[in-house]
Order: C-alpha cells, then sequence, then structure tokens
C-alpha cells in the first residue's frame, strides 16, 4: 500500500530518557493475563469516611493479594453507592462517571460478581445511558456485568433482551468485511474492554483491532474508489487504523497499567509493522523497569488524544482517556512523592467521582516539596474538587473530600508558608462553610466559617457567621459580625456590601427587641445605598447598589420607591443574566411579600424575556402563583407558559414545576423532599398555597429553620414582620429618593 507518514497522535517524544533502553525482540505470545486470588472473596466494609483512604491504597500498590481484592470489592461497592446517588438526583453524566472510576479501580483477572451487590442500579442506569448515545461496547460490558450481578428473574430477563437487541442492531448495521465494519467492531469490542476488565473483553478488543489493522494494510488508497460517501468512509478508516492503530491496541493494555502486555500484542501482529519505534521502546522500558521517564511520556501521548485536532482520523478520546487512567496510576506507583504523578492522578480522580482520595495522593509529594507555589496548586485542586461537588449538590463527597485533606490544610497554614499560599486555607474554610450552610447545616458551618473569618476576614464570611449567629438568636454575636462587615466594606470601597451590612443589622436590632437603635442604622443604610448608586463604576455595580436602595426602601414602607430602585436596577443590569437573575428574584420576592400584583407579573415578564435560567425560573413563576392565590387574582396565564417552557433542571426542580402544575398535591410536595433544604421549601409552598388555620406557625417553622440560604426564609420572616406590630420609620428629612 501508499506509504503513510506517521505523525502519530502527537508529535512523538516518546524517547525522552529511553535512550539507554533498547527495544528488545519479543516471543511472539499472547500476553499475559496476571491472575488474582481464586478463593472465596471477604468483602471490606469500607465507610465513607474509610473511602479515601481505602481508594489510595489500591492505587499505591498494585501487587496482587486476598487483601487487596477484598478491600477492591469493598470499595467498588462504596463508588457504586456514590455513583447511585448522583443518578438518583438527576446528574446521570456524573453517575455514570463515579461508576467509570469503580471499574478503573479494577483490572483484568480481578473482576468479581461480588463487587456488585446493592450496586446493580448504578449499572443498570449506566448501561441504560450508553445505550442511548449508540455506545454499544460500554452497553455490551455493563449490561453483560449486570447480567450475572442479578439473580434469575424478571430484571434478569430484560437484561437479556437488550443484550439481544444490541447483537441483532449491531449486525444489521455493519456491512460485513468493509473497512468501517472492522473499524466498528474495533471501537466497540475497545470501549466494552475500558469497563470490563475480563480476560474475554481484553481479548475481543486485540482481536478487532489487530483485524482492522491487518485489512488495511492489505488495502491501497490510490487504488480505492472514491465515488461517494461511503467510498470516503472506508478510505479514512484505512488510514486512521495505520495511523493509530498500534496506539489503539496499546491502550487496551494501557487502561491495565499492562505496558509489558501491550509491547507483546503489538509484536505478535501486524500491528507492529505500523507501530513506531519510539511507542515501542515507552512500553518495553515502562514494562521492564518501571521507568517513571516511560509511563510519563505514554501519559502524555494519551492524554493529549482526548483532544485530538482532527477527530475523525484519531484514535477514540475515550478509549485514550482509559489508557492516560492507567499510565497515570503506573507513574504514580513508580514515583509516588512526586508532583507530576501526584497533581495528574488527583486530577483523574476528581474526573472520575473519587475526589475524596485526591488529599491522600497529594499531601506526601506537597510534604516533600512545600514550595508555596506548589502548595497553593495542590489547594486549588481540592477546592476545585469541592465547588464541582457543590454544583451537582453533592454536599456528602464534598465533605469527604474536605475531611480527607487535613494534612493539606496543616501544611498550607504551617510557618513556613502561613500568609504565601493562593487561595487559602482560610478560603477554603468559606466555602466549606458556605456549602454547609446552603445545604442547611449550620452546625457543621459555623467551624468553617469562624476558621475563615480568623485567617482572612472577608466581607463574605464576616456576613455568612452574622447570619449563622442571627438564626441560633446570638444576637450579640450577629451584630458584631456586621460591625466589622461594615468596615470591612468600607475599607475596600464596596458601599453596596455596606449598605448590605447595615440593612441587615437593622434587621436584628428589631429581632433582639432594641427597636429605639435601629431607625439610625436604618437612615445610615439608606446614606450609604445612595452613595453606592453615586459611586457605582460599572453596569454590575450600580444594578447592584440600585437592589440594596430597592430593600431599604422596603424597611421604609416605600414600595413604590423601591419599585423604581428595582426597574433601575434591571436597567443597568445590561442584560448581564448574573445581575438579571438576581434582580428579578429579588423583585419576585418582594411582590409576593408587599401583595404587589403588578410587580410579580412584571418580574416573571422579565425573567422570560431574559431567558434567565430554568431552576431559577421556577420560583419567579411560582412566587407570583401563590401572590395571584393571596390577593384572590385570576392568573394572567403568565405562570403556566412559564412552567410549561422549563425543562432543564434538576429533581427538586422538576417536583416544584409538577407542583405549580397541579400534578402533585401539597402532600405529595411534601412527601417527595428529601432534605433539609427541600423540606423547608415544600413547608413554605404548602403553608402559603394553604393559608388557613396555623399558617404563623408554619411560617415561623420556616423562618426559623437552618436553611438560611433560602428565599423563602426571607419571604417568611418578611410576612411574619409585616403581620405583626411593626411600623416602618419615617424617612429622614433632607433625603431625596430617586
Amino acid at each position: 500500500m501508499r506509504k503513510v507518514v506517521h505523525t502519530a497522535v502527537v508529535a512523538l517524544s516518546l524517547s525522552v530518557a529511553l535512550a539507554s533502553t533498547a527495544c528488545t525482540s519479543s516471543t511472539n505470545q499472547p500476553p499475559n493475563h496476571p491472575a488474582s486470588p481464586t478463593g472465596p472473596v471477604n468483602p471490606v466494609k469500607v465507610s465513607d469516611a474509610e473511602f479515601g483512604p481505602a481508594v489510595h491504597k489500591l492505587l499505591l500498590n498494585g501487587e496482587r493479594s486476598q487483601e487487596r481484592l477484598d478491600l477492591l470489592v469493598g470499595v467498588v461497592r462504596k463508588q457504586l453507592q456514590h455513583a447511585k446517588v448522583r443518578f438518583e438526583g438527576g446528574h446521570a453524566d456524573q453517575g455514570v462517571a463515579a461508576l467509570t472510576g469503580a471499574l478503573y479501580l479494577v483490572r483484568v483477572g480481578e473482576l468479581r460478581s461480588e463487587m456488585f451487590t446493592g450496586g446493580e442500579d448504578a449499572l443498570k442506569q449506566s448501561a441504560d445511558a450508553a445505550a442511548q448515545v449508540g455506545d454499544e461496547g460500554r452497553a455490551r460490558a455493563l449490561y453483560g456485568m449486570l447480567k450475572e450481578a442479578l439473580p434469575a428473574g424478571a430484571a434478569r430477563d430484560e437484561v437479556e433482551q437488550h443484550l439481544a437487541a444490541l447483537s441483532t442492531w449491531m449486525t444489521k448495521t455493519r456491512r460485513a468485511g468493509s473497512m468501517s465494519s472492522l473499524k466498528d467492531q474495533h471501537t466497540s469490542s475497545a470501549l466494552r474492554s475500558l469497563l470490563e476488565p475480563s480476560k474475554e473483553a481484553l481479548d475481543a478488543a486485540n482481536k478487532s483491532t489487530t483485524s482492522w489493522v491487518s485489512a488495511a494494510l492489505k488495502k491501497n488508497l490510490d487504488d480505492m474508489p472514491m465515488q461517494d460517501n461511503s467510498d470516503r468512509e472506508e478510505a479514512v478508516s484505512v488510514f486512521q487504523a495505520v495511523r493509530t492503530g498500534s496506539f489503539a491496541l496499546a491502550a487496551v493494555y494501557l487502561r491495565q497499567g499492562d505496558a509489558r502486555g501491550a509491547f507483546d500484542a503489538i509484536q505478535a501482529s501486524d500491528v507492529g509493522k505500523v507501530a513506531p519505534p519510539p511507542l515501542l521502546e515507552a512500553l518495553d522500558a515502562a514494562a521492564k523497569e518501571s521507568n517513571p521517564e516511560a509511563w510519563a511520556a505514554l501519559l502524555e501521548v494519551y492524554s493529549r488524544a482526548e483532544t485530538p485536532d482532527r477527530p475523525e482520523t484519531a484514535m477514540s478520546p475515550d478509549l485514550a482517556a482509559g489508557a492516560a487512567w492507567g499510565c497515570a496510576v503506573q507513574l504514580y506507583r513508580a514515583e509516588p512523592y512526586s508532583l507530576r504523578a501526584a497533581g495528574t492522578l488527583s486530577t483523574l480522580l476528581m474526573r472520575y467521582g473519587m475526589s475524596e482520595a485526591a488529599p491522600q495522593v497529594l499531601v506526601s509529594a506537597l510534604e516533600k516539596e512545600p514550595q508555596p507555589r506548589n502548595v497553593a496548586t495542590g489547594l486549588a485542586l481540592l477546592l476545585r474538587a469541592i465547588v464541582d461537588l457543590d454544583d451537582i449538590n453533592d454536599v456528602a463527597a464534598a465533605r469527604r473530600t474536605f475531611a480527607g485533606a487535613d494534612r493539606l490544610l496543616a501544611l498550607a497554614d504551617s510557618s513556613a508558608l502561613k500568609g504565601k499560599v493562593n487561595p487559602s486555607p482560610g478560603r477554603l474554610h468559606y466555602v466549606m462553610g458556605a456549602i454547609e450552610s446552603r445545604a442547611g447545616e449550620l452546625e457543621k458551618a459555623k467551624p468553617h466559617i469562624e476558621a475563615a473569618v480568623a485567617s482572612d476576614p472577608t466581607v463574605e464570611a464576616l456576613s455568612l457567621l452574622a447570619a449563622i449567629d442571627r438564626q441560633r438568636g446570638a444576637y450579640d454575636d450577629a451584630l458584631r459580625s456586621l460591625n466589622s462587615m461594615a468596615e470591612q466594606a468600607s475599607r475596600e470601597g464596596d458601599k453596596a456590601a455596606e449598605t448590605r451590612a447595615l440593612t441587615t443589622r437593622y434587621e436584628v436590632l428589631l429581632e433582639a427587641g432594641r427597636k429605639d437603635e435601629a431607625p439610625k442604622v436604618l437612615e445610615r443604610a439608606l446614606r450609604t445605598a445612595l452613595d453606592a448608586r453615586r459611586l457605582a463604576r460599572s453596569n454590575a455595580q450600580l444594578s447592584e447598589a440600585e437592589r440594596q436602595l430597592a430593600r431599604v426602601m422596603e424597611h421604609y414602607g416605600d414600595a413604590a420607591a423601591a419599585r423604581r430602585a428595582t426597574q433601575r436596577a434591571f436597567e443597568a443590569s445590561g442584560g448581564d443574566i448574573r445581575q438579571v437573575t438576581a434582580t428579578v428574584l429579588d423583585a419576585a420576592r418582594r411582590a409576593l411579600t408587599l401583595g404587589d400584583l403588578r410587580a410579580g407579573r412584571d418580574a416573571l415578564r422579565q425573567a422570560m424575556d431574559a431567558d434567565i435560567p430554568d431552576g431559577d425560573l421556577v420560583y419567579v413563576a411560582l412566587w407570583l402563583q401563590l401572590l395571584e392565590r393571596r390577593v384572590k387574582a385570576s392568573s394572567d396565564g403568565s405562570v403556566q407558559e412559564a412552567l410549561q417552557s422549563v425543562d432543564s433542571t434538576d429533581r427538586w426542580g422538576r417536583k416544584l414545576r409538577a407542583w405549580g402544575t397541579q400534578q402533585l398535591a401539597d402532600q405529595d410536595l411534601l412527601g417527595a423532599a428529601k432534605n433539609r433544604v427541600e423540606k423547608t421549601e415544600a413547608t413554605f409552598y404548602a403553608a402559603l398555597s394553604n393559608p388557613k388555620g396555623d399558617l404563623t406557625e408554619r411560617l415561623k417553622a420556616v423562618a426559623g429553620s437552618q436553611t438560611i440560604e433560602l428565599v423563602e426564609v426571607m419571604i417568611a420572616r418578611d410576612l411574619l414582620k409585616r403581620s405583626s406590630s411593626y411600623e416602618p420609620p419615617e424617612l429622614p428629612k433632607g433625603v431625596t429618593v430617586p
């Protein structure tokens, strides 16, 4: 055939540090499959607290033993539970990633059906997800393992039907003998081998890949017809087989960390004819000497191959990702105290839903090389992991990840590094405290926020500490934090934040029964808000200043002035979706509190016109719905239109939408609430939708709950205040409000 130039997956730099390592000849024997113990399994029961250290132990030492197998089974079981939680929370992609992480810990010879006890749901949902996107290789692997895990019965029969349907579909959609069919068979079997660490799956991937390359070597691109798309697909498949076949076959084995298997498989087949010598040198060096430079070079090649410049002729990115995992693990085992190994593996642990082990992997390397820059990189990785977990509402995993970082935080807080690392330990404590607070776990949040304030007394940390103390009735403590917050905001020139501190101080004084002091504080808040408007240097600053002014005027009882400020805030947002969202949420909240139907409908219209996120739009619509019921107004249809337009929200958002469209009754919504936040919201909506009876007591329950981050808590407080003997103070003389 015509010679095809090897650009490889990247410009091959695999020969770096391999000059002293010769590529030895191989006996053309099939690669070996190392054996694990075959006796009974005694799974270790791995708790959440033990999960991170247990994963780290498996990564650090790959020697096969009964002890390792027992621990591996326990770790896989626990990780499948984590995957199930993510599926149940409506985060299917993260559920699939977590299940992938569980299986990536298992190598050929270690797969046991006991691993899947209790994890059948996660297996099924991952298999269904793969089947839905046409990923037949992964679907076959997952359905096959699920079949072995299930007892005889209807569920197993259903899985067998899925497997039969997959086989039928694969047969019908492939042209027998064509290069594109051979390529599809290679892709399917290779992807199957990533998730199914069995000798059968590995051998099938070897066979299909070598068949694909062998067939390509018999073709001559110059003689192939190019009359239609199918002809072009055939030519591309030939080119791709020659260009990437050796890397693809190696990847199948490197996913297992088996460089010797990769080397032998290439040399035993026609794939050796197209394998670039540097690849073989790297595989041989990695196999014979556990050479970290060889593993690092292989890792770089496969990491880059995950995002190819020309996807149509590149190796499968998923296959490259599997190989990168195996290379990263082997590099870490070769040099567990190096930052290049620990940093890469930590990032992959986060990708595959095992961030709890990332601090364990990082800290030994950082303790050996404790330069500020290195430690800052480690803390930044940890911070990213926690924030990513918060984004999918997996507070438990964020908590586990933070708990595993005690040595890393202590290192960053040591006398040699204190004040030299950014992000600081205080910043991480603040983020973790904020996550706990949003989850309604104030007792868990308070120590984090106190640590953050002690380390770095930011406006945000002081504000949250004041909110926590306010909710537990420690008004003097809350007032001290609010004073500090106002002073800090003043030093930073942040007049909007200073207004917020003063406004909250006014509210706390009223709650503490210190009504004589409160009006002067509200006047200070008003004057500061007006200064914030005047001194704003950007649309975002002006929009925030107007929202703070609206809140002040709400306390003064001037609904018209609050409405004007809100409209100016919306206009100042300049289309910035964050500012628009904050403004319409604030407007909708205020409208419900004040019984202002026109303002509520304006807020929903603006929210829909601006196309704010569906998760926020649900709340704006529900608040208007409650307002219409409260003032006994007929619906104008906008609530129904908004709720019908929502389709991309999480599990709880879908429940709220169903409640708003009368598909769920109050009791059904209450029953669907799974955590403290959801239960508080359900109580709020059920109370206001049916205000008869003990409405005041139910609002008190909401206002006094630990879910202080919820807007519903703020609304409940304001409604209770308005139903009491509260009299707004008079507007100060000489002050003109726009």
